[in-house]
C-alpha cells in the first residue's frame, strides 16, 4: 500500500494529432501511421534526428549539457539519462517574454502541491507563463530521448524534480537557438500516434495497443491544458478497467488490487495545449500503461483518475 502511494506521489481524434504536429513531421522520412496500427518497428525508415542528438546527464550536480552549441532552427533531439537511483524529470521550457525563470519555477513547483487550492491555479498560471515542451522522466535503467521542433529564440532544461529546493534556479541550463539557413532538416522517425484530447473530466489518450520496445511515438495535446504521458509497468493481463477501479476505490475504503507490478514510472512531461513531441522508447517487452498524472484545470483531480489511461502492449 505504501508502495503504491509513493508511485502515485512521485509520477506528475488522429485528425487533431497529425495537424498540430505538422511542423515536427514536415520531413519525416515516412508517415505516421494511426493510432490503432499494431507495433512498429525501427525498420519504418532512417531516424535523422539521431544524428543531431543533444545529450543531457542529469545528476546531483544538475544537467550536463552537450551537442546545444551551434543548435539552429528545427527539429532537435535530445537524449536524457541519469546515473542516480532517484528519477529525473527534464523539461524543456519556453517561457513568455515578460516572465522571468525564478517567477515560473515557484509557480510550477505550487503545481506538485497536493492540496487543489495551492495546485490549480499555479497550474493555470503556468499554463500563461510557458509554453511546456515535453521532456522525460528517466530513471538509472531506462534513459529516453523525446524530439521537438524549435524554432529561434531561448529555451530551459528544467529538472522538475528538483524544483523547491535551494539550489533549484542554477541548476536550470539554458539554450539558444539561433536561425536556420535554409529548410530545417533532420525530423525523427514516426512510428505511431499517441492524442491527447477531450476537456476538463473527460480528457483521454487515443493510442496504440501494442508498440516496439524502440518505438518512436509522435505525441500530441489537444487538449485546453498542459499534459503528459507518464509510463509504468503493470502486471500481466492488466486492462484499464481494472486500472480505472484501482483509482476509484481510493477515498472509499480499502483500496482495490495494485495494478501496477512495480514503482518505476518514465516517459513524456507535460506539453502546453496544442504541442507535440516524439517520445523515443526505450523499455523490456511487457504490459504498460500510459497515464497523466495532471491535475485537472477546474478541481485539480488529477486526469488519470479521470480516465486518462490507456494500457499498451510492448512486442
Amino acid at each position: 500500500m505504501q508502495a503504491t502511494k509513493r508511485l502515485i506521489r512521485s509520477a506528475l481524434p488522429i485528425t487533431f494529432a497529425v495537424a498540430i504536429a505538422v511542423p515536427l513531421i514536415a520531413s519525416c522520412s515516412s508517415p505516421a501511421p494511426a493510432a490503432s496500427d499494431a507495433a512498429a518497428t525501427s525498420s519504418r525508415g532512417p531516424d535523422a534526428a539521431a544524428r543531431h542528438a543533444i545529450t543531457v546527464e542529469a545528476g546531483q550536480g544538475g544537467l550536463d549539457v552537450t551537442g546545444a552549441d551551434a543548435l539552429t532552427a528545427g527539429p532537435a533531439t535530445f537524449q536524457v539519462s541519469t546515473p542516480d537511483e532517484r528519477s529525473r524529470w527534464v523539461g524543456l521550457v519556453d517561457l513568455s517574454p515578460e516572465v522571468d525563470l525564478a517567477t515560473f519555477l515557484a509557480e510550477m513547483g505550487k503545481v506538485f502541491v497536493e492540496d487543489p487550492e495551492v495546485s490549480v491555479p499555479a497550474g493555470q498560471k503556468v499554463t500563461n507563463m510557458a509554453t511546456l515542451r515535453g521532456g522525460v522522466s528517466v530513471n538509472k535503467t531506462t534513459p529516453l530521448g523525446f524530439s521537438v521542433h524549435l524554432a529561434q529564440g531561448t529555451y530551459h532544461l528544467v529538472d522538475y524534480s528538483t524544483l523547491g529546493e535551494p539550489d533549484a534556479l542554477d541548476r536550470v541550463r539554458t539554450i539558444e537557438v539561433g536561425r536556420a539557413e535554409g529548410a530545417p532538416t533532420g525530423a525523427p522517425r514516426v512510428d505511431g500516434v499517441v492524442a491527447q484530447f477531450g476537456q476538463g473530466a473527460e480528457q483521454r489518450f487515443l493510442a496504440p495497443d501494442t508498440v516496439a520496445p524502440d518505438a518512436q511515438l509522435l505525441v500530441s495535446n489537444a487538449t485546453g491544458q498542459n499534459n503528459e504521458a507518464i509510463i509504468a509497468p503493470v502486471k500481466p493481463g492488466v486492462t484499464d478497467e481494472q486500472v480505472q477501479a484501482f483509482f476509484d476505490s481510493f477515498g472509499g475504503g480499502q483500496p482495490a488490487e495494485s495494478p501496477f507490478a512495480s514503482e518505476e514510472t518514465y516517459g513524456l512531461l507535460p506539453l502546453g495545449p496544442g504541442q507535440s513531441a516524439v517520445l523515443r522508447l526505450n523499455l523490456q517487452p511487457g504490459r504498460y500503461v500510459l497515464m497523466s498524472w495532471v491535475g485537472e484545470y477546474e478541481t485539480g483531480k488529477s486526469n488519470v483518475q479521470n480516465g486518462m489511461h490507456h494500457v499498451f502492449t510492448v512486442a
